[in-house]
């Protein structure tokens, strides 16, 4: 089998990776809410992305790990980009960074808790 060049990402570049398809899962988010205001009849939640699970993903929340309660947590988060001026791209990366952030912790807990001995002495 041949060797395979895949791009080596710094640390930083890996994490603009999952900020930027955070920010893009945002817009998204925001555009669907203003179409289902504006066309009666239409329902967002039939266009599915699924960006979240990339994010998950490379986050490293496997799906074993993943439970409804991380999916709620991250689509309560997205929800809050509504009172975001969608051209504010500041506050967009800044949410963004929050819920890398919260992802990020999520991770770390369940790791943790992976950790823990079975048996106590």
């Amino acid at each position: 089998m041949k060797n395979l060049n895949f791009p080596h990402l710094s640390l930083k570049e890996y994490f603009n990776v999952i900020v930027s398809l955070i920010s893009d899962d945002l817009r998204i988010e925001k555009h669907l809410y203003h179409l289902s205001l504006g066309l009666n009849g239409f329902d967002p939640t039939q266009i599915k992305f699924e960006l979240h699970e990339r994010i998950f993903t490379l986050v490293g929340i496997t799906k074993e790990m993943e439970e409804e309660k991380i999916r709620d947590w991250y689509f309560a988060q997205i929800e809050r980009v509504r009172e975001i001026d969608i051209s504010d791209d500041k506050a967009i990366l800044k949410l963004s960074g929050e819920i890398l952030d919260g992802l990020i912790k999520v991770r770390h807990d369940q790791l943790n808790s992976l950790n823990t001995p079975i048996i106590e002495r």
